[in-house]
């Protein structure tokens, strides 16, 4: 059959729309995507530095944040604490640090998602009595959400969790 110029362009301005608006949503629908994590990012890093202060109560560290970085075409966050104007990375600081900042990340996850089972195997390893004590108060905070099981011989870390009947 004979094919209608006119119709033939009509269809053609109609899908060039459509493409249009196919691709407004697709940038929309980007944009609410990245703000939603930018909203949870957030809620993670109020609960991780509180929790982390809680642990590490000193001033050696004064800040912990996240950095975003592509590796091998996957968004990896790395976790850094500022020591006077430097930020350093877990790498660079002691067990007792890095234990404060596993478990702060810990229940900043634990609060986005949270583990119906969370095993832990001396967990106190690595922390002063302060420390000890934060750990206690963070994990009493995750025992809400996520039931226990902790393995310790710190009879400190043992009497915190047991205060409250958390713990037999």
């Amino acid at each position: 059959g004979s094919v209608d110029a006119a119709n033939l362009e009509y269809k053609i301005r109609r899908l060039r729309e459509l493409a249009d608006r196919i691709k407004r949503i697709k940038s929309a629908l980007i944009e609410a995507v990245n703000e939603a994590k930018n909203e949870r990012l957030s809620l993670v890093k109020s609960s991780f530095k509180e929790a982390f202060k809680k642990i590490y109560p000193y001033e050696r560290i004064k800040d912990v944040d996240f950095e975003s970085r592509i590796v091998r075409g996957h968004e990896v966050l790395y976790v850094k604490g500022k020591v006077d104007a430097t930020w350093v990375y877990a790498h660079q600081m002691s067990t007792g640090e890095n234990v404060a900042l596993s478990f702060a990340l810990l229940l900043a996850v634990n609060e986005l998602v949270s583990s119906p089972l969370l095993l832990l195997d001396e967990p106190e390893e690595g922390l002063d009595e302060d420390g000890i004590r934060g750990l206690a108060e963070v994990l009493k905070k995750m025992k809400a959400k996520t039931q226990l099981l902790v393995a310790t011989r710190s009879p400190l870390l043992a009497s915190l969790l047991r205060s409250e009947g958390s713990v037999k």
